[in-house]
């Protein structure tokens, strides 16, 4: 390849590379920009990006005169809870799934995967049945216990991939040595797929996080209602209180991004290993 088209080439990459960043970033710089804008600037027009008197007032209202700090904590103890027990269940599926015969495994680990296509609008209803009989309606346990349904299949499947690529060698080795088969999976297999691990619990987190539909019909009152329901809030039926929208979704954001920028590198190693073995 000559040297010019080797640098359109890469100049190309890059460009689009960039667009794409753009396209992603600039909607979120538009909400901090916003959030930071007095009310006589939000609804400026045309809008405007740059912040004539910037202000904090809008997160002041958020954070001290509205119910968004009790709603962050539930939302931080459900999606902590359900990213927690769907790990265990998960790699428990998963390993099983990769190092067991059973009949119909096949069968089972298909239904898993399609189960995932399911829309949340076709589980509602069976859900808020179910957990009505069980008194876990406005509970963070039936929420947690929801969130586990909608999370667990593509979790089983992410797992199951990569502890398929695991040679079996490495636990036989263990269990010479002495261990049992949970021994073995604690010691040599978990230490050794953390990438995995660490991807699906930030998946598990994130849909636990953000997700809308379960918590807006499960939970409805302020000691059970989690952060996507409580910037809800903030829209009247005449009147939309777009710096509070504003402020009230960058305190929502900035967790789940301080977290993925944390552990980025161990989600993008899991996501492809995990995607091309088994």
């Amino acid at each position: 390849m000559r040297p010019s088209r080797r640098v359109l080439r890469y100049a190309g990459i890059y460009l689009a590379a960039l667009a794409f960043l753009a396209f992603a970033l600039v909607p979120f710089l538009w909400m901090v920009a916003s959030s930071l804008k007095p009310p006589g600037e939000i609804y400026t027009m045309p809008p405007r990006w740059i912040i004539g008197n910037p202000t904090l007032q809008h997160y002041v209202r958020v954070l001290r005169e509205s119910n968004m700090p009790r709603y962050f904590w539930n939302t931080a103890l459900v999606a902590g809870g359900t990213t927690l027990f769907a790990l265990a269940f998960a790699i428990g599926a998963g390993y099983g799934f990769a190092r067991f015969q059973f009949k119909g495994k096949e069968f089972w680990s298909l239904f898993v995967l399609f189960s995932q296509m399911l829309p949340q609008a076709v589980l509602l209803i069976p859900l808020y049945l179910f957990l009505d009989r069980m008194y876990l309606i406005n509970t963070t346990h039936g929420l947690g216990l929801s969130y586990l349904v909608i999370t667990l299949p593509l979790s089983v499947w992410l797992l199951r991939g990569y502890f398929a690529g695991i040679p079996r060698e490495l636990e036989e080795a263990a269990m010479i040595d002495g261990c049992s088969r949970l021994g073995a999976l604690l010691r040599v297999v978990m230490p050794i797929s953390a990438p995995a691990i660490v991807a699906t619990g930030i998946y598990i987190f994130t849909v636990a996080w953000q997700e809308f539909m379960f918590a807006m019909n499960f939970a409805t009152t302020t000691r059970t209602k989690t952060i996507s329901i409580g910037i809800v809030e903030f829209m009247g039926e005449h009147v939309v209180d777009w710096g509070g929208v504003m402020a009230a979704s960058v305190v929502v954001t900035l967790p789940v991004l301080v977290v993925f920028l944390a552990v980025h590198r161990f989600f993008v190693r899991g996501l492809t290993e995990g995607s091309v073995t088994g």
